[in-house]
């Protein structure tokens, strides 16, 4: 995956895009190809969320009906927030020959609590951009324990390899994975110091070891982290800044002054 772990930056690779705001991970539908008509439904026609609030980690049902049209009819929706938020999950799904159809998303972790909206569209075929909407349907995030990550040490001195130790908890789920990066601030975020990947424990805590070269030149440097689970990335960890600090310089000579006589 690239440029993962940039703030604020677009990831590329492996069939997504996703962009990070203030910690969420903003994932966007945005596949290539035909865009034909979509049918049968009726544009605003309702489709059904259950529950339709909860906190991280709660599995959410959603279920459509009538998506017909079309070679190889599918619908993709979106769990939407506030624009300063934007899209915090997403979701697909194959109808059956009467167009319906039934998925579900997760609720990932770190996002603001509050009302979101989901929404479904209904498209001729999966790799098609646009398609009929059906009518959002609302959400609320419920306040839930954070997924943390912590880095040590957060200072050091260049000129040496340093041996930086990150944990973190909550990346839950199937197949989970943690890729960990450090970065140089600044730089093209492709560009890893450092980088490792790290399989969560039951519980969803994680460790791993990376080192920032001794090459590496002093100035300030970040540790981002992604879950993914089941091969596609769920949300990303709050990145931490590690500083690196210039060698002291040696001290200077002393000044040798020769002894001078006067007559």
């Amino acid at each position: 995956m690239r440029k993962l772990f940039h703030s604020a930056s677009m990831v590329t690779g492996r069939g997504f895009r996703s962009r990070r705001v203030r910690g969420a991970l903003v994932v966007t539908v945005g596949l290539l190809g035909s865009a034909a008509a979509a049918g049968a439904i009726t544009p605003g026609e309702p489709f059904t969320v259950s529950p339709s609030q909860g906190g991280p980690f709660t599995v959410v049902n959603v279920a459509g009906a009538n998506c017909t049209d079309g070679p190889a009819p599918s619908v993709a929706g979106t769990v939407v927030g506030s624009p300063d938020v934007g899209v915090v999950a997403q979701f697909t799904a194959t109808p059956d020959a009467n167009g319906d159809w039934a998925t579900t998303f997760t609720v990932p972790p770190n996002q603001p609590a509050g009302p979101y909206e989901i929404t479904a569209v209904c498209k001729t075929d999966p790799n098609q951009i646009d398609g009929d909407a059906y009518g959002n349907q609302p959400f609320e995030i419920i306040q839930g324990e954070a997924a943390t990550m912590t880095v040590s040490p957060r200072s050091a001195v260049a000129g040496e390899d340093i041996v930086v130790i990150v944990s973190g908890t909550l990346c839950l789920g199937e197949d989970t994975v943690v890729d960990i990066g450090i970065f140089f601030e600044g730089q093209d975020p492709d560009e890893f110091v450092a980088r490792e990947t790290s399989n969560p424990a039951t519980d969803g805590g994680w460790a791993s070891q990376l080192t920032i070269p001794a090459s590496a030149a002093p100035g300030t440097y970040f540790v981002g982290a992604s879950c993914s689970v089941a091969g596609l990335p769920f949300f990303l960890y709050e990145r931490v800044d590690v500083e690196l600090l210039a060698p002291e310089a040696p001290p200077a000579p002393p000044v040798i002054r020769e002894p001078s006589f006067t007559g």
